[in-house]
């Protein structure tokens, strides 16, 4: 019960702030993926484990880029194709990035 609450909470003020739910979570995929890329080696290593051990090919999130009206589609589509290697490096609390972690609400765009 609390969680639902902490995420109806958490959802209902990122509405109210950036307008749009899919905003915000937009917001967290860029910096989940900028926090990987800009990071020590550390991360970039966890990432490709993670996604070796779940048999996918390694990739990158793509780039959010102003004058490609696509990318944000691009980027947010990866991130859905690559949600349990997301969340299992995001849940990782070694990995310091539990704090641009997504309810599972949030993961239904």
């Amino acid at each position: 019960m609390q969680e639902v609450q902490t995420a109806l909470g958490k959802e209902s003020y990122f509405i109210n702030r950036f307008g749009h739910a899919a905003d915000y979570i937009c917001i967290q995929i860029h910096n989940i993926s900028n926090k990987t890329i800009n990071s020590s080696t550390r991360l970039l290593l966890a990432e490709k484990k993670i996604v070796t051990d779940l048999q996918m090919p390694a990739k990158q999130i793509p780039c959010n880029v102003r004058t490609h009206w696509n990318s944000t589609f691009n980027k947010v589509n990866m991130a859905i194709q690559y949600r349990t290697p997301l969340n299992s490096l995001i849940n990782d609390s070694d990995n310091g990035l539990t704090c641009f972690s997504l309810f599972s609400t949030e993961w239904i765009i």
